[in-house]
């Protein structure tokens, strides 16, 4: 029964490990990367636009609009984190709640194991 138990959640530690997840910001440098982009990039859309003929208030207008768009869409996927609970400290006291039992599963004896499995499944009585 123990090594099974055990199998099982070690395999399940790898699974977590080894899923991957789309993150567009994995380190501090590429925040930094996205922090000078989202600052830079309206000037620089808005410099192209006029240079493509679009009228001044107009090429502002635009750009406007899709920073306000894109700031829409980022709050929102920080509300389905909340949420799904996909945030880092969710994440982190699952895994560790999940440590935790197996570890104290790994120093139970066999009569104790036997003890909990009789307790959460007991017998089925005839009647």
């Amino acid at each position: 029964v123990r090594a099974a138990g055990e199998e099982s959640g070690e395999s399940a530690r790898l699974e977590r490990e080894n899923k991957q997840e789309f993150r567009l910001v994995r380190t501090n440098g590429e925040a930094l990367l996205w922090t000078a982009v989202l600052g830079v990039g309206p000037f620089v859309a808005k410099a192209a636009l006029e240079a493509a003929g679009v009228p001044d208030l107009d090429a502002g207008k635009w750009v406007g609009f899709v920073m306000v768009m894109l700031l829409f869409v980022w709050t929102a996927t920080y509300f389905v984190r909340v949420a799904t609970k996909d945030m880092t400290y969710a994440k982190q006291l699952r895994s560790y709640e999940d440590e935790v039992l197996q570890k104290r599963y790994a120093e139970l004896s066999d009569e104790e194991i036997a003890a909990l499995a009789e307790e959460l499944d007991p017998p089925k009585r005839n009647k």
